[in-house]
């Protein structure tokens, strides 16, 4: 009954980690790495975090990089790749 219970919770907590971004995947990360903190679905869960975090869209990083480095910000760069090879927290 507990584990069922857990089950659910603990994919809902990954999916609102996840919504939310920033410090809480952080959070989301730092609790799947302390099984003595919670029970294992949570930590199987969050667990996902570790290297399997949703990457972000493209268009969110150029926004950003206009904004610091101004609207001729590619000419900066020899190259960009629009496709991650990986998520960062």
């Amino acid at each position: 009954l507990w584990e069922a219970a857990h089950a659910r919770s603990a994919a809902a907590v990954y999916r609102h980690i996840v919504g939310l971004r920033g410090l809480w995947v952080k959070l989301g990360q730092f609790v799947s790495s302390r099984p003595d903190l919670c029970p294992a679905p949570y930590v199987r869960q969050l667990g996902r975090l570790q290297d399997r975090a949703p990457t972000r869209p493209a268009e969110e990083a150029f926004r950003t990089l206009e904004e610091a480095l101004g609207p001729r910000w590619r000419e900066r760069f020899a190259a960009f790749d629009e496709v991650p090879l990986s998520a960062a927290s």
